[in-house]
């Protein structure tokens, strides 16, 4: 069976992030955070659209790289919600996630 959108980009997430655990909040977080991503690429019809994944995965990329360089820069072994809060404040709109 194919791996749905939204599991593909929990896996590349649990990969960038290999060297950090989550707080479980955190975790509910980012996964809300990605579920509205492949809402938003579904949505506007962009799933099957290369060019646009290729953006959407260079974007998630770029998000959970802001959340480990803020949790380093506090000196966290683990990521936490106010690291996913200032990944998010200091990259918003990043599309199609937020």
């Amino acid at each position: 069976m194919a791996k749905s959108l939204k599991d593909t980009f929990w896996i590349l997430a649990k990969a960038r992030t290999a060297d950090f655990g989550f707080t479980a909040h955190c975790e509910t977080m980012l996964l809300d955070f990605i579920r509205h991503g492949t809402q938003t690429l579904s949505s506007e019809g962009f799933a099957e659209n290369k060019i646009k994944m290729q953006e959407a995965e260079a974007n998630l990329r770029r998000f959970l790289d802001a959340m480990i360089r803020e949790a380093t820069r506090r000196g966290l072994s683990n990521l936490q919600e106010s690291t996913f809060h200032a990944a998010k404040i200091s990259l918003r709109p990043l599309w199609p996630f937020c």
